[in-house]
């Protein structure tokens, strides 16, 4: 079975950056790294949040360059 977990950790962190050279090295764990800027990742959820509690302006797209 496959899990997925996400790690952030200070590179700079000798101590932390050996274990995990050490489980990458023996196939424990693989590293994908992630498309996406994060900062922007967390504005389009705000933005889908406050959607959902029904803030904000419904606008057209065809009224958008109006």
């Amino acid at each position: 079975m496959t899990k997925t977990a996400i790690i952030s950790f200070d590179s700079d962190n000798k101590a932390v950056k050996k274990i995990i050279d050490g489980l990458l090295s023996m196939g424990v764990i693989k590293i994908e790294e992630y498309p996406y800027n994060q900062t922007i990742v967390e504005k389009i959820k705000r933005g889908e949040k406050a959607i959902k509690e029904g803030k904000g302006i419904p606008i057209h797209p065809d009224e958008l360059w109006k």
